[in-house]
């Protein structure tokens, strides 16, 4: 069983996302249905929240645990919460086995964070100094393009990966001092060759989440 890692200093915000590509129907994925399929038990699809429904174009909503946003091209599933990354995993496997036919060949594993400076200074120099190539290249080794968004890609036996980090200031006034780093995790595959399925997994996605919490970490200890 693979060990999630510790962040040096908890995010006062965290979404985790996984984000699947394809030609969906937002109306197909209604309660009735993820309870048909043996995704969700009867007392939890009752339980859903719907927060939009735009007919066959957009809809929206969250169980106990989950948000759900699904449109014509994409399929999002995230968590607030780091406990959870066991239900996000499960729901997201199943949910790429009952729709394989409608799936592309590219999927995200997201990490959106709200971090936290000391003081207004300390983040102005931070957001500022992440310019600096050298630096990043002791947090990322294979940076190949460097400003406020940070590139790293990597290729595997049947799959392609590009990591893709941002950070920006934010205005966010109930957070003291707050900052996005986001790492967005983009896996790309043939699939003539290859399934969904045989590259996504949960050790795929506990492998993905470890990577991007030593990241942060890396940043952290880097730049502040």
């Amino acid at each position: 069983m693979i060990r999630i890692e510790k962040f040096s200093h908890n995010p006062a915000e965290i979404i985790l996302q996984i984000l699947i590509e394809g030609n969906f129907n937002p109306s197909q994925i209604s309660p009735i249905w993820l309870f048909n399929k043996n995704i969700l038990g009867k007392e939890e699809a009752q339980k859903i929240k719907e927060k939009f429904h735009n007919e066959d174009i957009e809809r929206s909503f969250s169980t106990e645990f989950l948000d759900i946003k699904i449109d014509k091209e994409k399929f999002i599933i995230g968590t607030n919460d780091l406990r959870y990354i066991d239900l996000l995993s499960d729901f997201s496997l199943t949910i790429c086995e009952e729709l394989k036919g409608a799936i592309s060949n590219q999927f995200y594993f997201n990490t959106l964070l709200h971090l936290t400076a000391t003081d207004k200074n300390k983040k102005n120099k931070l957001l500022l100094s992440s310019i600096n190539r050298q630096n990043w290249e002791r947090v990322v080794p294979k940076v190949t393009t460097t400003y406020t968004r940070i590139i790293e890609t990597q290729e595997f036996i049947n799959y392609k990966k590009k990591k893709t980090i941002i950070l920006e200031g934010c205005d966010k006034k109930e957070l003291l001092n707050p900052y996005h780093f986001f790492i967005y995790n983009c896996f790309n595959f043939d699939n003539n060759k290859t399934q969904m399925l045989d590259i996504l997994s949960n050790e795929l996605i506990l492998t993905t989440l470890n990577d991007n919490i030593l990241t942060t970490n890396k940043f952290e200890n880097e730049f502040e």
